[in-house]
């Protein structure tokens, strides 16, 4: 039995041509298939039949794709760097206009007449971020609104900016596009995740004054923290605590649920109303939520409120997410201003 020639940077993978070169005719190429390999994309082959690890069917797919193919989408945005939602099913490429295209089961090479940006990833092509973000749009590798959501994981975690993000857009065709363009009005408005996109909108049915991802400071000026929402009249912080985010080791080795806890008792001390919600239970029980909101709010009738200053970074009123919302305005003091016209920031159901 012969063994499959061995190719640097190929995982044990060879294709048809670098065989044949090898001196392996088809006979031999199909016994190999039918006794010990297999034959993962057309004109690929592997010495084994056990299932391919995420590297041996990612080499397979760039041998199937041929050398002057760029990567790009889904599978592309995780070379990136990007997490994903789930897995991509296809391995998608980019070849120049005028060169063959073609597809297969879990495949596919598409022309372009616009050749993007260039990340070399270990030996890979890939394409640029932005475009591998746009191409994952454009063909629909995820539902809208994971699109949106990984829009927004992109620019909160400086992989890339909205001035890149949205020159791309301008600069392809505008098909698909819809759900990275929501995902770069959210992420100006203020949103830091889908979760803050469905609390704004949830909150948005009350008429609060509600802002978003204040940097609170008590009287002395030292920080409190930054709620995901403050409800400044009423003195109630909203945190969203996804696992994804509050659980494990950061980046220091200090553990992320117990600074998640220590956080939401800073709040306490200082009088604030701290209510932590999971984001599925925000998309999926709003109307429990909001119960929960309104009866801290009746709890806070006729109380004093915290001394607590508002220093503005990235917060936002609810007026961020609907344009036609009433603006309120926090002063450079950290007091709340609102204008005479502009008692609520949202309006009654």
């Amino acid at each position: 039995m012969r063994t499959l020639p061995r190719f640097p940077e190929q995982h044990g993978l060879a294709s048809r041509n670098q065989l044949s070169a090898a001196e392996w005719t088809p006979d031999a190429r199909r016994h190999l298939v039918a006794t010990v390999g297999q034959r993962p994309f057309p004109g690929v082959y592997a010495g084994h039949r056990g299932t391919l690890t995420d590297a041996e069917e990612l080499s397979a797919a760039v041998l199937w794709a041929g050398p002057r193919a760029l990567l790009t989408g889904a599978h592309a945005l995780k070379i990136l760097g990007v997490e994903l939602p789930h897995p991509p099913s296809v391995y998608r490429f980019l070849t120049q206009d005028g060169l063959y295209a073609h597809e297969c089961p879990g495949a596919a090479v598409v022309r372009t007449t616009r050749w993007p940006a260039e990340r070399p990833v270990g030996g890979l092509r890939v394409a640029a971020l932005e475009r591998s973000l746009l191409d994952a749009s454009r063909y629909q590798e995820y539902p809208a609104a994971q699109i949106q959501a990984l829009t927004i994981s992109v620019l909160q975690g400086g992989l890339s900016t909205v001035a890149r993000v949205r020159a791309e857009v301008r600069g392809g065709r505008r098909n698909g596009t819809a759900a990275v363009n929501r995902g770069l009005r959210d992420f100006e408005g203020g949103s830091w995740s889908m979760a803050e996109v469905s609390l704004r909108r949830l909150l948005a049915r009350r008429p609060w004054t509600v802002l978003y991802n204040p940097r609170l400071e008590d009287a002395r000026g030292l920080p409190i923290g930054t709620p995901d929402a403050y409800l400044p009249e009423h003195g109630i912080a909203v945190q969203i605590h996804s696992k994804r985010y509050h659980c494990g080791p950061d980046s220091d080795g200090a553990d992320l649920w117990e600074a998640t806890v220590e956080g939401d008792s800073r709040f306490g001390a200082q009088g604030i109303i701290a209510l932590g919600f999971a984001p599925n239970t925000i998309r999926k029980q709003g109307i429990r939520v909001l119960a929960t909101i309104e009866a801290a709010v009746a709890a806070r009738a006729g109380a004093s409120l915290p001394p607590v200053r508002i220093a503005l970074s990235r917060a936002s009123t609810s007026s961020a997410i609907d344009p036609s919302l009433p603006p309120v305005r926090i002063a450079q003091t950290g007091s709340l201003v609102q204008d005479a016209s502009s008692s609520r920031s949202g309006p009654r159901a």
